[in-house]
């Protein structure tokens, strides 16, 4: 039974790969924000060598801050030391960039770079544009003598947020990450956008995976909202309700109106961050969201059913059935993603006891 774990790079927990595998999970990744947390590649280094069964991987890189050529070497020297256990998850960026201040990448810079690395890896020539000129470019190396191993298979994990985002990873992706949190409403949509985006694609939506993406908490009695936020899933609802605007406006029918009033409202909260006070700029914002300061406007507009809705919390037994309810819906790999590297190891523990008892 897939399940994977999404952290953080943080330097300081060395060993929480291997104590993911330890318990159970068979994907563990590590998202990328040069100025916001530890360099993924240094530790998942490190992870490949501690570990023996458990996939690693990016969650997610981008093609900006790494250009294509960087990236397809990092996922091949990875795969060199955990062979065939490795995944690239890649996607149009969002903290790694926009903490730098400059937008996230384009759908076809993200589909270039995939098909810059599924060509690399295959061993072929690929044209790549860079620094004005296009010129092609092939792994010299020779793939025997141990500098990067390019025969077994490197998965691709897309990134998407919204419809159009979900046509384009369907292209080329062997799975698509999502933010579906636990609704199983949501989860069926997405699900169902794949298989029609595989379909005009000529490719089976049975060879594309749903990575749902849900932020967790437990939930112990008595706690609220805000307990949830604070020591636990942060400002998960709030992004993911974002995150999913498009898709909500696109299709409201399909949705409880309280995660469509949720999700406008999230919009309203979230955007304006850049330009509501002069003072602060990209660098300010985005040193709140690395020290894990939630947004007061945040915790004001998130509701119960939001949360329950868009991130997995609850007791051991409703984790359990929003997981199930999840794959029930077409999830094909569930995703917790945990917010706070002080508690990865406690939050990891009440996952697997809640899914594997």
């Amino acid at each position: 039974m897939e399940f994977c774990i999404g952290t953080a790079g943080n330097a300081a927990n060395l060993d929480i790969v291997k104590v993911s595998e330890d318990l159970g999970f068979s994907h563990h990744g590590l998202a990328d924000g040069p100025l916001l947390f530890s360099d993924p590649f240094v530790l998942l280094g490190i992870a490949a060598r501690e570990t023996t069964t458990i996939n690693v991987g990016t969650l997610v890189v981008n093609p900006l801050t790494r250009i294509p050529a960087v990236l397809a070497n990092a996922m091949a020297t990875l795969n060199q030391v955990a062979p065939g256990r490795v995944f690239f998850g890649i996607g149009a960026a969002n903290n790694a960039v926009r903490s730098m201040g400059v937008p996230i990448a384009r759908m076809a810079e993200t589909e270039d770079a995939i098909r810059q690395f599924k060509g690399l890896m295959a061993g072929e020539r690929v044209p790549n544009s860079w620094r004005g000129e296009t010129k092609d470019i092939q792994f010299l190396a020779h793939p025997d003598n141990g500098w990067l191993n390019v025969k077994d298979h490197i998965p691709v994990w897309q990134a998407a947020g919204g419809p159009k985002s979900i046509k384009s990873a369907a292209k080329y992706a062997d799975a698509i990450i999502y933010p579906t949190g636990s609704d199983p409403a949501l989860v069926a949509l997405v699900r169902r956008l794949i298989d029609e985006a595989a379909a005009a694609h000529g490719r089976d939506g049975a060879q594309i995976k749903l990575v749902g993406s849900a932020f967790f908490a437990l939930r112990k009695k008595g706690d609220t909202v805000e307990d949830a936020m604070r020591g636990g899933f942060g400002n998960g609802p709030v992004i993911t309700g974002d995150t999913n605007i498009r898709l909500i406006r696109q299709y409201p029918g399909e949705f409880d109106e309280r995660i469509a009033d949720f999700a406008e409202a999230a919009v309203k909260a979230y955007t304006p961050q850049e330009g509501a006070d002069e003072s602060l700029d990209h660098l300010d914002i985005f040193r709140a969201h690395a020290n894990g300061v939630i947004d007061s406007r945040h915790i004001a507009i998130t509701t119960e059913f939001a949360a329950n809705s868009l991130c997995l919390w609850g007791d051991y037994e409703t984790i359990a059935e929003r997981v199930a309810g999840m794959r029930d819906a077409g999830c094909d790999i569930p995703l917790a993603q945990l917010v706070n590297p002080v508690n990865y190891r406690r939050d990891m523990e009440d996952l697997a006891k809640a899914i594997y008892g």
